[in-house]
């Protein structure tokens, strides 16, 4: 379950990485930069949950 998560954390980052890249090439388009901002919280999100997932399982072991 964890490595299934952490797959979709490093598919969601790699996604982050071409829209930030997309956005450098297409400066200060409003469209792009409200993408940027949706994809850098869903990451940081998601980047959240299964850190704490992996501590809470790291505990109850």
């Amino acid at each position: 379950m964890l490595h299934l998560k952490a797959a979709f954390v490093l598919l969601l980052f790699l996604f982050f990485k071409n829209w930030m890249r997309i956005s450098l090439l297409t400066k200060g388009k409003q469209f792009d930069n409200i993408i940027y901002v949706i994809y850098t919280y869903t990451y940081m999100y998601m980047a959240k949950r299964v850190y704490v997932y992996k501590f809470e399982a790291d505990n109850k072991t």
